[in-house]
Protein backbone atom coordinates (compact mmCIF):
# COMPACT_ATOMS: atom_id res chain seq x y z
CA UNK A 1 0.00 0.00 0.00
CA UNK A 2 2.75 2.39 0.96
CA UNK A 3 5.28 3.40 -1.65
CA UNK A 4 8.85 3.27 -0.50
CA UNK A 5 11.22 6.13 0.10
CA UNK A 6 14.76 5.28 -0.93
CA UNK A 7 17.55 7.12 0.84
CA UNK A 8 21.21 7.01 -0.08
CA UNK A 9 23.44 8.46 2.60
CA UNK A 10 26.27 9.41 0.28
CA UNK A 11 29.15 11.71 -0.66
CA UNK A 12 32.67 11.95 0.63
CA UNK A 13 32.80 8.76 2.66
CA UNK A 14 31.36 5.27 3.01
CA UNK A 15 27.84 5.37 1.63
CA UNK A 16 24.87 3.40 2.90
CA UNK A 17 21.85 2.46 0.82
CA UNK A 18 18.66 2.51 2.87
CA UNK A 19 15.02 1.80 2.10
CA UNK A 20 12.45 3.39 4.38
CA UNK A 21 8.75 2.52 4.00
CA UNK A 22 6.74 5.64 4.80
CA UNK A 23 4.88 3.86 7.56
CA UNK A 24 7.47 1.25 8.46
CA UNK A 25 10.95 0.67 9.78
CA UNK A 26 14.44 1.08 8.41
CA UNK A 27 15.90 -1.73 6.30
CA UNK A 28 18.52 -2.18 3.60
CA UNK A 29 17.15 -2.62 0.12
CA UNK A 30 18.11 -3.21 -3.51
CA UNK A 31 19.83 -0.63 -5.67
CA UNK A 32 17.39 1.96 -7.06
CA UNK A 33 16.88 2.19 -10.83
CA UNK A 34 19.02 5.34 -11.05
CA UNK A 35 21.81 4.73 -8.49
CA UNK A 36 22.71 8.33 -7.79
CA UNK A 37 19.73 10.34 -8.91
CA UNK A 38 19.54 13.65 -10.77
CA UNK A 39 21.19 17.03 -10.55
CA UNK A 40 24.54 18.43 -9.50
CA UNK A 41 26.13 18.69 -6.05
CA UNK A 42 27.94 21.86 -5.04
CA UNK A 43 30.79 21.19 -2.63
CA UNK A 44 33.43 23.30 -0.90
CA UNK A 45 36.96 22.01 -1.50
CA UNK A 46 39.58 24.03 0.40
CA UNK A 47 37.63 27.25 -0.06
CA UNK A 48 36.74 26.64 -3.72
CA UNK A 49 33.21 25.88 -4.95
CA UNK A 50 33.05 22.86 -7.25
CA UNK A 51 30.10 21.20 -8.96
CA UNK A 52 30.03 17.44 -9.43
CA UNK A 53 27.55 14.88 -10.74
CA UNK A 54 26.10 12.62 -8.01
CA UNK A 55 28.11 9.68 -9.36
CA UNK A 56 31.37 11.62 -8.92
CA UNK A 57 31.84 12.55 -12.59
CA UNK A 58 32.34 15.93 -14.27
CA UNK A 59 33.96 17.83 -11.43
CA UNK A 60 33.80 21.51 -12.44
CA UNK A 61 35.36 24.52 -10.70
CA UNK A 62 32.86 27.34 -10.17
CA UNK A 63 34.31 30.04 -7.90
CA UNK A 64 36.49 30.80 -4.90
CA UNK A 65 34.19 31.04 -1.88
CA UNK A 66 36.95 32.19 0.45
CA UNK A 67 39.76 34.69 -0.14
CA UNK A 68 42.13 32.16 1.46
CA UNK A 69 41.08 29.51 -1.05
CA UNK A 70 43.81 27.12 -2.07
CA UNK A 71 46.15 27.87 0.81
CA UNK A 72 47.83 24.80 2.22
CA UNK A 73 45.71 23.03 4.84
CA UNK A 74 42.95 25.60 4.38
CA UNK A 75 39.78 23.96 5.74
CA UNK A 76 37.00 26.27 4.70
CA UNK A 77 33.56 25.51 6.14
CA UNK A 78 31.71 27.97 3.91
CA UNK A 79 28.25 26.38 3.49
CA UNK A 80 26.49 26.55 0.11
CA UNK A 81 22.77 26.87 -0.66
CA UNK A 82 20.94 26.39 -3.96
CA UNK A 83 17.85 28.48 -4.70
CA UNK A 84 14.84 26.10 -4.71
CA UNK A 85 13.55 27.66 -7.97
CA UNK A 86 15.11 29.07 -11.10
CA UNK A 87 15.41 32.81 -11.59
CA UNK A 88 15.33 33.76 -15.27
CA UNK A 89 16.14 30.13 -16.21
CA UNK A 90 19.11 30.03 -13.83
CA UNK A 91 19.56 28.18 -10.54
CA UNK A 92 21.56 30.25 -8.05
CA UNK A 93 24.03 29.41 -5.28
CA UNK A 94 24.34 31.61 -2.19
CA UNK A 95 27.04 31.59 0.48
CA UNK A 96 28.45 33.83 3.25
CA UNK A 97 31.74 35.59 2.56
CA UNK A 98 34.30 37.19 4.90
CA UNK A 99 36.20 40.27 3.72
CA UNK A 100 39.43 40.80 5.63
CA UNK A 101 39.91 44.37 4.39
CA UNK A 102 36.61 45.70 5.77
CA UNK A 103 36.36 43.05 8.52
CA UNK A 104 32.75 42.44 7.55
CA UNK A 105 30.61 39.65 6.12
CA UNK A 106 28.46 39.59 3.02
CA UNK A 107 26.14 37.18 1.22
CA UNK A 108 27.20 36.36 -2.31
CA UNK A 109 25.28 34.74 -5.15
CA UNK A 110 26.60 33.03 -8.27
CA UNK A 111 24.92 31.16 -11.12
CA UNK A 112 25.14 27.42 -10.53
CA UNK A 113 23.14 26.08 -13.47
CA UNK A 114 23.57 26.29 -16.38
CA UNK A 115 27.27 26.31 -15.50
CA UNK A 116 28.47 29.89 -16.13
CA UNK A 117 31.51 30.66 -18.31
CA UNK A 118 34.93 30.55 -16.57
CA UNK A 119 35.70 33.79 -14.80
CA UNK A 120 32.10 34.61 -13.94
CA UNK A 121 32.07 36.62 -10.72
CA UNK A 122 29.51 36.40 -7.91
CA UNK A 123 27.26 39.31 -7.02
CA UNK A 124 26.64 40.62 -3.50
CA UNK A 125 23.09 40.76 -2.12
CA UNK A 126 23.91 41.78 1.45
CA UNK A 127 27.07 43.76 2.19
CA UNK A 128 29.05 45.11 5.16
CA UNK A 129 27.36 42.86 7.72
CA UNK A 130 29.23 43.42 11.00
CA UNK A 131 28.82 39.96 12.55
CA UNK A 132 29.57 36.38 11.58
CA UNK A 133 27.08 34.72 9.19
CA UNK A 134 26.83 30.97 9.74
CA UNK A 135 24.71 29.79 6.81
CA UNK A 136 22.32 31.09 4.16
CA UNK A 137 19.09 29.44 3.05
CA UNK A 138 16.47 30.42 0.45
CA UNK A 139 12.71 30.39 0.81
CA UNK A 140 10.54 29.30 -2.12
CA UNK A 141 10.07 32.29 -4.42
CA UNK A 142 6.74 34.04 -4.83
CA UNK A 143 5.02 34.13 -8.21
CA UNK A 144 6.35 36.85 -10.54
CA UNK A 145 4.61 40.21 -10.33
CA UNK A 146 3.18 42.08 -13.34
CA UNK A 147 6.52 43.75 -14.04
CA UNK A 148 8.30 40.38 -13.99
CA UNK A 149 10.10 40.90 -10.70
CA UNK A 150 10.03 38.09 -8.16
CA UNK A 151 10.30 38.12 -4.37
CA UNK A 152 12.22 35.60 -2.28
CA UNK A 153 13.64 35.57 1.23
CA UNK A 154 16.95 34.43 2.62
CA UNK A 155 17.55 33.37 6.21
CA UNK A 156 20.84 33.22 8.09
CA UNK A 157 22.20 33.01 11.60
CA UNK A 158 24.46 35.78 12.87
CA UNK A 159 26.57 35.76 16.02
CA UNK A 160 26.34 38.45 18.67
CA UNK A 161 28.17 38.79 22.03
CA UNK A 162 26.23 37.25 24.88
CA UNK A 163 25.16 39.85 27.47
CA UNK A 164 26.00 37.62 30.45
CA UNK A 165 28.56 34.93 29.56
CA UNK A 166 31.90 36.15 28.14
CA UNK A 167 32.82 32.60 27.05
CA UNK A 168 29.64 32.23 24.95
CA UNK A 169 28.60 33.76 21.64
CA UNK A 170 24.88 34.06 21.18
CA UNK A 171 23.25 34.10 17.74
CA UNK A 172 20.04 35.40 16.22
CA UNK A 173 18.29 34.47 12.98
CA UNK A 174 17.64 37.08 10.30
CA UNK A 175 15.08 36.70 7.49
CA UNK A 176 15.59 39.24 4.72
CA UNK A 177 13.42 39.87 1.67
CA UNK A 178 14.95 40.15 -1.81
CA UNK A 179 13.54 41.29 -5.15
CA UNK A 180 14.89 39.66 -8.32
CA UNK A 181 14.75 41.87 -11.43
CA UNK A 182 15.16 39.74 -14.58
CA UNK A 183 15.81 42.82 -16.74
CA UNK A 184 18.97 43.47 -14.72
CA UNK A 185 19.67 39.91 -13.60
CA UNK A 186 20.16 41.14 -10.02
CA UNK A 187 18.75 40.87 -6.51
CA UNK A 188 18.05 43.94 -4.40
CA UNK A 189 16.91 44.18 -0.78
CA UNK A 190 13.14 44.47 -0.33
CA UNK A 191 12.37 47.63 1.61
CA UNK A 192 11.10 47.04 5.15
CA UNK A 193 11.24 43.24 4.88
CA UNK A 194 13.64 42.18 7.64
CA UNK A 195 12.59 39.87 10.47
CA UNK A 196 14.84 38.96 13.43
CA UNK A 197 14.32 35.94 15.69
CA UNK A 198 16.18 36.69 18.89
CA UNK A 199 17.25 34.28 21.66
CA UNK A 200 14.84 34.43 24.59
CA UNK A 201 17.54 34.50 27.28
CA UNK A 202 21.27 34.72 27.87
CA UNK A 203 23.25 31.59 27.08
CA UNK A 204 21.08 30.63 24.09
CA UNK A 205 21.87 30.92 20.38
CA UNK A 206 19.84 30.16 17.25
CA UNK A 207 21.44 29.50 13.87
CA UNK A 208 21.66 27.43 10.67
CA UNK A 209 18.03 28.14 9.67
CA UNK A 210 16.41 26.04 6.93
CA UNK A 211 13.14 26.83 5.14
CA UNK A 212 10.60 24.05 4.71
CA UNK A 213 9.65 23.19 1.10
CA UNK A 214 6.40 25.16 1.39
CA UNK A 215 8.17 28.16 2.93
CA UNK A 216 5.97 28.20 6.05
CA UNK A 217 8.44 26.83 8.60
CA UNK A 218 12.00 27.31 9.72
CA UNK A 219 14.03 24.53 11.31
CA UNK A 220 16.72 26.01 13.54
CA UNK A 221 19.73 24.75 15.42
CA UNK A 222 19.61 25.92 19.05
CA UNK A 223 22.68 26.05 21.25
CA UNK A 224 22.36 26.31 25.03
CA UNK A 225 25.13 27.00 27.50
CA UNK A 226 25.23 24.46 30.34
CA UNK A 227 28.49 25.50 31.98
CA UNK A 228 31.66 27.34 31.08
CA UNK A 229 32.73 26.18 27.60
CA UNK A 230 30.07 23.45 27.72
CA UNK A 231 27.04 23.60 25.39
CA UNK A 232 24.48 21.28 23.86
CA UNK A 233 22.56 21.55 20.60
CA UNK A 234 18.92 20.84 19.69
CA UNK A 235 16.57 21.27 16.73
CA UNK A 236 13.79 23.84 17.09
CA UNK A 237 10.91 25.08 14.95
CA UNK A 238 9.63 28.56 14.11
CA UNK A 239 7.17 30.03 11.64
CA UNK A 240 8.93 31.69 8.72
CA UNK A 241 6.86 34.85 9.29
CA UNK A 242 7.80 34.95 12.99
CA UNK A 243 4.19 34.45 14.11
CA UNK A 244 3.01 32.48 17.16
CA UNK A 245 2.95 28.69 16.97
CA UNK A 246 0.04 28.19 19.36
CA UNK A 247 -2.36 29.96 21.69
CA UNK A 248 0.21 30.82 24.34
CA UNK A 249 2.07 33.11 21.93
CA UNK A 250 5.25 31.03 21.70
CA UNK A 251 7.18 31.67 18.49
CA UNK A 252 9.56 28.72 18.82
CA UNK A 253 9.35 25.14 20.09
CA UNK A 254 11.66 22.16 20.25
CA UNK A 255 11.50 19.27 17.79
CA UNK A 256 14.51 17.33 19.11
CA UNK A 257 15.89 18.43 22.47
CA UNK A 258 17.89 16.11 24.76
CA UNK A 259 20.20 17.86 27.24
CA UNK A 260 23.76 16.76 26.67
CA UNK A 261 23.18 15.55 23.10
CA UNK A 262 24.37 17.36 19.99
CA UNK A 263 21.51 17.56 17.44
CA UNK A 264 22.78 19.67 14.56
CA UNK A 265 22.49 20.72 10.92
CA UNK A 266 18.73 20.44 10.20
CA UNK A 267 17.83 19.87 6.53
CA UNK A 268 14.33 19.65 5.03
CA UNK A 269 13.49 17.43 2.09
CA UNK A 270 13.27 19.49 -1.11
CA UNK A 271 9.64 18.50 -1.73
CA UNK A 272 6.69 16.87 -0.02
CA UNK A 273 6.39 13.12 -0.38
CA UNK A 274 3.45 11.35 -2.03
CA UNK A 275 1.46 11.38 1.21
CA UNK A 276 1.96 15.13 1.55
CA UNK A 277 4.50 15.02 4.37
CA UNK A 278 7.77 16.92 4.54
CA UNK A 279 10.83 15.26 6.06
CA UNK A 280 13.60 16.72 8.18
CA UNK A 281 17.10 15.28 8.57
CA UNK A 282 19.77 16.14 11.14
CA UNK A 283 22.87 14.70 12.78
CA UNK A 284 22.95 13.50 16.36
CA UNK A 285 25.95 12.73 18.54
CA UNK A 286 25.83 11.54 22.14
CA UNK A 287 27.67 9.37 24.62
CA UNK A 288 25.55 6.37 23.63
CA UNK A 289 25.82 6.89 19.87
CA UNK A 290 29.50 7.71 19.66
CA UNK A 291 30.63 10.35 17.18
CA UNK A 292 27.52 11.16 15.11
CA UNK A 293 24.77 9.48 13.13
CA UNK A 294 22.21 10.63 10.62
CA UNK A 295 18.53 10.82 11.64
CA UNK A 296 15.49 11.75 9.53
CA UNK A 297 11.73 11.63 9.88
CA UNK A 298 8.35 13.07 8.83
CA UNK A 299 7.14 16.38 10.22
CA UNK A 300 3.62 16.44 11.67
CA UNK A 301 2.23 19.87 10.74
CA UNK A 302 -0.86 19.53 12.93
CA UNK A 303 0.92 18.69 16.17
CA UNK A 304 4.25 20.33 15.23
CA UNK A 305 6.27 17.24 16.07
CA UNK A 306 8.98 15.20 14.38
CA UNK A 307 9.31 11.40 14.33
CA UNK A 308 13.00 10.84 13.51
CA UNK A 309 14.51 7.45 12.75
CA UNK A 310 18.17 6.54 12.76
CA UNK A 311 19.59 6.29 9.23
CA UNK A 312 23.28 5.41 9.66
CA UNK A 313 25.37 3.23 11.95
CA UNK A 314 28.86 4.45 11.03
CA UNK A 315 30.15 5.91 14.32
CA UNK A 316 32.01 8.58 12.36
CA UNK A 317 31.92 12.35 12.52
CA UNK A 318 29.38 13.47 9.89
CA UNK A 319 27.92 16.88 9.18
CA UNK A 320 25.62 18.87 6.93
CA UNK A 321 23.06 16.57 5.27
CA UNK A 322 21.47 17.64 1.98
CA UNK A 323 18.54 16.07 0.14
CA UNK A 324 18.34 15.38 -3.57
CA UNK A 325 15.39 16.43 -5.74
CA UNK A 326 12.82 13.80 -6.78
CA UNK A 327 14.03 11.27 -9.31
CA UNK A 328 13.27 11.99 -12.98
CA UNK A 329 11.17 8.85 -13.57
CA UNK A 330 8.76 9.81 -10.79
CA UNK A 331 10.02 7.17 -8.37
CA UNK A 332 9.24 8.23 -4.83
CA UNK A 333 12.86 8.40 -3.84
CA UNK A 334 15.17 10.91 -2.21
CA UNK A 335 18.84 10.87 -1.42
CA UNK A 336 20.87 12.35 1.40
CA UNK A 337 24.45 13.39 0.81
CA UNK A 338 26.76 14.23 3.67
CA UNK A 339 30.36 15.20 4.19
CA UNK A 340 32.71 13.72 6.76
CA UNK A 341 35.36 15.25 8.97
CA UNK A 342 38.71 13.70 9.75
CA UNK A 343 40.06 13.12 6.25
CA UNK A 344 43.76 14.06 6.08
CA UNK A 345 43.96 14.73 2.33
CA UNK A 346 41.46 17.47 1.63
CA UNK A 347 41.05 18.17 -2.05
CA UNK A 348 41.83 14.63 -3.22
CA UNK A 349 39.38 11.89 -4.07
CA UNK A 350 37.92 9.33 -1.74
CA UNK A 351 36.19 6.03 -2.34
CA UNK A 352 32.42 5.67 -2.07
CA UNK A 353 30.76 2.30 -1.57
CA UNK A 354 27.05 1.48 -1.67
CA UNK A 355 25.58 -1.30 0.40
CA UNK A 356 25.17 -3.12 -2.91
CA UNK A 357 28.96 -3.13 -3.37
CA UNK A 358 29.07 -0.45 -6.08
CA UNK A 359 31.94 2.02 -5.71
CA UNK A 360 32.56 5.53 -6.98
CA UNK A 361 35.30 8.12 -6.65
CA UNK A 362 33.96 11.54 -5.69
CA UNK A 363 35.90 14.75 -5.10
CA UNK A 364 36.35 15.25 -1.40
CA UNK A 365 35.28 18.46 0.24
CA UNK A 366 32.88 19.98 2.75
CA UNK A 367 29.35 21.35 2.96
CA UNK A 368 27.66 19.51 0.04
CA UNK A 369 24.47 21.04 -1.38
CA UNK A 370 22.24 19.12 -3.80
CA UNK A 371 20.70 21.08 -6.66
CA UNK A 372 16.92 21.70 -7.00
CA UNK A 373 14.56 20.04 -9.51
CA UNK A 374 15.37 20.96 -13.09
CA UNK A 375 19.14 20.90 -12.79
CA UNK A 376 20.65 18.23 -15.03
CA UNK A 377 23.93 16.40 -14.65
CA UNK A 378 26.64 16.97 -17.23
Amino acid sequence: MWKKLTLIAALLGLAVLLVLPLAGTLAKGPAPPVPWGPGRIAVNVQGHIYLVNPDGSRLTWLAAADERAGQKFQQSYTPLAWSPQFFDQTAKLAYPHWDSASQTYSIRVIDGYPTPPPGTLPTTILDNWPNYIDRVDWSPAEDPSEDGTQKVRVAFGSSIPDPVYPDFYSSEVHIVGLIYDPSRGQFTLASGDHLVLKPEAAGIAYGRPRFSPDGRWLALQRKKRLAEYTNYFSIWLAKADGGPLDGDGSVMKSLVDVPGDFNEFPAWSQTRLSDGRMWLAFFKSSASLGLSELFAGPFDEENLTLAPQRMTYNNRTEYRPTWSPPWPDGTLALQIAYDREGKPNLGKTCKLMLATGQEYDVAEGRCPAWSPPGVLGL
